[in-house]
């Protein structure tokens, strides 16, 4: 699991414009929101918004190029 960064870029973007699934190659399956909420089966049109955590598979080089792609903070 990969938690978007309190000042992500990628706030009320969806999961197709961040570009999270090119750059990391890891499969994102879903995303936890704020208050608990799921999202299931994530899609490019699945909107992220900072604090989400993202559920993801891969090897363990694509996971944590998808942490470090993740969390950067806008600057």
């Amino acid at each position: 699991m990969v938690r978007l960064a309190a000042q992500s870029p990628f706030d009320e973007m969806t999961l197709g414009e961040t570009g999270l699934i090119e750059r990391a190659s890891a499969n994102i399956v879903g995303a936890r929101k704020r208050g608990g909420t799921m999202t299931v089966l994530a899609t490019p049109g699945t909107v992220l918004n900072s604090t989400d955590v993202l559920v993801a598979i891969g090897t363990k080089q694509q996971l944590d190029g998808l942490k470090e792609f993740a969390s950067v903070e806008a600057s």
